[in-house]
């Protein structure tokens, strides 16, 4: 059975324990400052790393058209860690 193609821009996650939202899309495009002010904390030099990090694979479970990687959405979704709107 083929599902439609999740655009990462219609893909959001909660962000810091304030319940606030970010899209996939652009949680993968965030600087390490604006996400900290996004959340209200600040992070430790390994956390920033890992972050990059995250972010870099983010990036490329992107498809240049701005799909997601379905594969690898479908497992995320199927735990309920990711929820989408639109």
């Amino acid at each position: 059975m083929s599902h439609p193609a999740l655009k990462a821009s219609e893909v959001y996650v909660p962000i810091g324990k304030t319940g606030k939202m970010i899209s996939l899309m652009d949680l993968s495009r965030i600087s390490v400052k604006d996400f900290q002010e996004y959340t209200g904390r600040k992070m430790s030099w390994g956390n920033k790393l890992m972050f990059k990090a995250a972010q870099k694979q983010l990036r490329k479970d992107i498809n240049p058209d701005g799909t997601m990687n379905t594969k690898k959405m479908e497992k995320l979704l199927s735990k309920g860690t990711v929820g989408s709107v639109g």
